[in-house]
């Protein structure tokens, strides 16, 4: 999977450029962890996330603190860095 970032001057990201997806993994839940700013005065705000899955039969773990920022009243990805992965 591509990650694509925000850049210039407040334009959000356009998507990933492309995506791959494993034909043996299966996601099994997404859990916020924790969350900053983001409240409906900001224009920044961040979000921990836990994503479980199982790859093969074998459980795994990914987290990752995301950041999003406002775009024409909604939330839109920024970008995000992995904490941890199995």
């Amino acid at each position: 999977m591509t990650r694509t970032t925000c850049s210039g001057a407040g334009t959000p990201p356009p998507g990933p450029a492309e995506l791959a997806f494993e034909p043996h993994l299966r996601w099994k839940r997404l859990s916020v962890v924790a969350t900053g700013a983001g409240g409906p005065a900001d224009e920044e705000g961040t979000v921990e996330f836990r994503a479980r899955f199982s790859r093969r039969g074998r459980a795994g773990e990914m987290r990752e603190v995301s950041r999003f920022a406002r775009h024409e009243g909604a939330w839109v990805y920024v970008n995000g860095e992995v904490r941890s992965s199995p």
